[in-house]
């Protein structure tokens, strides 16, 4: 990530002191400064402080390694996380509104109640991640999104885009997915879909055929031959990242 090693005669400690003494600044040249600063301490590899409540909105933290970090209730509204290791992360109601978040990864992080709003989710790692109740209204989450075993339980994904996700073994009870684009989404489910909420603008892989009785009634039949052939999402050029 780095092409040049760190130098030795740099202190570390003084970067944290920095970082720690504008966390809570709103400016935005302190949320750049902030953002410099978290990118020395990253490529020192020091670990970084509580970063929850802290305003981060429009920085730019692109390909970092945020393991473990507590973003907490944290602003990262328009930010910039393309291809950012956010793995095993704290991010309980974070707010990523708009966010581009492309090619993160997002294994096993807690997003409890994040809001995900029309965030650039694209081509990111989810697997395992809890999600519980968070918004992802709108949010781009296809071209291969990896949701295995996430647990989406009333999360709101009205109008995402899931085109060419992974999902087996994800959770969606009580989840929102009216509108939702499953278009081929692998290892989608009735039992899946029949545990959270769609509606006739829900659209699903061609290995789901689905027959619609009225508003709230529907049956589902299993293609498993049609399940066979659905495309590799690595056939479709994914977006790119830093557009805007």
């Amino acid at each position: 990530m780095y092409e040049d090693p760190p130098d030795p005669n740099v202190d570390p400690k003084e970067f944290l002191d920095q970082l720690k003494s504008i966390l809570k600044s709103a400016e935005e040249e302190m949320i750049q400064l902030k953002a410099e600063t978290i990118r020395t301490l990253v490529r020192y590899r020091s670990n970084l402080p509580d970063m929850s409540g802290v305003p981060m909105s429009k920085a730019d933290l692109c390909s970092l390694d945020l393991t473990y970090v507590d973003f907490t209730e944290a602003d990262l509204s328009h930010a910039l996380l393309v291809g950012s290791n956010l793995t095993q992360a704290d991010l309980v109601r974070t707010n990523f509104f708009k966010a581009n978040l492309g090619g993160a990864n997002l294994y096993n992080a807690d997003m409890t109640e994040a809001n995900f709003l029309e965030a650039n989710l694209a081509k990111t790692d989810l697997s395992e991640g809890v999600l519980n109740g968070a918004n992802l209204h709108k949010a781009d989450i296809g071209h291969g999104s990896d949701l295995s075993y996430a647990d989406l339980t009333n999360a709101n994904l009205e109008g995402a885009n899931l085109r060419a996700a992974k999902v087996p073994g994800a959770i969606f009870d009580g989840t929102n997915l009216k509108g939702a684009d499953f278009s081929l989404a692998e290892n989608l489910s009735e039992q899946q879909l029949r545990a959270g909420v769609i509606d006739r603008n829900t659209r699903l892989p061609s290995y789901l055929k689905i027959t619609w009785k009225n508003d709230s009634e529907y049956e589902i039949e299993f293609d498993a031959e049609e399940a066979k052939s659905t495309a590799n999402p690595d056939d479709f050029a994914p977006p790119d990242p830093f557009a805007s």
